[in-house]
């Protein structure tokens, strides 16, 4: 639980940060396949170069020093445990590396310091607070920039795939995150910070809040396999379903949202 002044902190870092920097996507959970891998990634969403040298990053790994890195608007930066199996799995962004005995455990908790030492970027994952949790292998991305970082309902688990040989992550790394629009429609969207769906993972009742009147919800499996199908709903009983990964299916007119749905 935090206590008030915690949450005050954490409220006034948040507002400063409006327009600015934020971290956008975390890979906590390594993959089966490397139990090394982890990564955060840095966006700058506001209309300025950011000059990200001499600024440090504490707690869950050290980094007394970023490198002389200007992040231009709506360019990401990314900050990994493993240089070479980032490259592996065709990530082409810039890209620094944590020491070697840096590893995030549990909960992400990180603070971003300026050249000043003045702290402009805090977030404090808390499975308990509505977060999405991942599986191994799979990042989290924050939907929209805009949004507050510490509300756990912001983010979603990714849904990108990327290989390094024959094993798959789940990621967005360098890229506009997955959840942030999936649209078959050029002329006709949905942004993702308006569709909320937990819990997630689910053992029953699913529910999803959303200012759209979905004509369709499909829930698939792994292969694309259609095993569910509703008209408009807010809630799905997911009961029936072995427990895994699905796919759910949001669809409205030409426009369809995925979403990874985990089955506990």
């Amino acid at each position: 639980m935090k206590n008030a002044i915690g949450l005050l902190f954490l409220l006034i870092i948040s507002n400063n940060l409006q327009g600015q920097l934020t971290i956008s996507e975390i890979l906590y959970n390594q993959p089966l396949w490397d139990n090394d891998l982890q990564y955060i990634e840095l966006l700058n969403f506001s209309d300025e170069t950011i000059d990200l040298s001499q600024w440090s990053i504490s707690c869950d790994i050290s980094l007394p020093s970023l490198p002389d890195i200007k992040l231009e608007p709506n360019e990401r930066y990314l900050i990994s445990s493993d240089f070479n199996a980032m490259i592996s799995l065709g990530v082409v962004t810039d890209m620094g590396e944590w020491a070697p005995n840096d590893q995030i455990i549990g909960d992400p908790f990180f603070l971003i310091s300026d050249s000043s030492g003045e702290t402009v970027v805090r977030i404090d994952y808390d499975e308990d607070l509505n977060w999405p949790v991942a599986p191994r292998g799979v990042a989290i991305e924050l939907c929209d920039p805009s949004l507050d970082i510490n509300n756990g309902m912001n983010w979603a688990l990714a849904e990108n795939s990327l290989f390094s040989g024959g094993n798959e992550l789940l990621g967005t790394p360098g890229v506009v995150n997955s959840c942030f629009e999936t649209s078959t429609s050029t002329s006709n969207t949905i942004a993702a910070d308006q569709i909320k769906i937990y819990p997630n993972p689910c053992y029953t009742i699913l529910n999803i809040e959303s200012d759209t009147n979905f004509d369709s919800l499909r829930i698939l499996d792994m292969n694309g396999v259609q095993i569910f199908e509703a008209s408009n709903s807010q809630v799905i009983d997911v009961s029936s379903l072995q427990p895994g990964f699905y796919i759910l299916s949001l669809i409205s007119g030409q426009t369809t949202i995925n979403r990874h749905l985990v089955k506990s």
